[in-house]
């Protein structure tokens, strides 16, 4: 299985413990843990969490089985680099 997350405008990953990313306009505090507006949170081994922060609800977490074989990967264009033409 495969986790496919979309960011959205706003939205952000944060790993416990290390320093959060900052984009143009937002940042998320580096004090507070989860962090504001966490929508997912995720366990990992040696007891570290992976947060999914959206503050305006524009992102979108998917759980694919087979994520090249369903939408919405499987929707896109080929890749004109990486992908052969037959």
């Amino acid at each position: 299985p495969a986790l496919l997350i979309h960011l959205g405008m706003s939205g952000s990953i944060s790993f416990q413990g290390a320093e959060r990313l900052a984009y143009v306009r937002f940042k998320q505090s580096d004090d507070q843990w989860p962090p504001r507006f966490t929508k997912l949170l995720l366990d990992c081994k040696g007891g570290k969490q992976l947060a999914f922060a959206d503050p305006r609800r524009f992102g979108k977490i998917l759980l694919r089985k087979n994520p090249t074989e369903q939408p919405p990967l499987s929707l896109l264009a080929p890749d004109p680099v990486a992908d052969t033409v037959p």
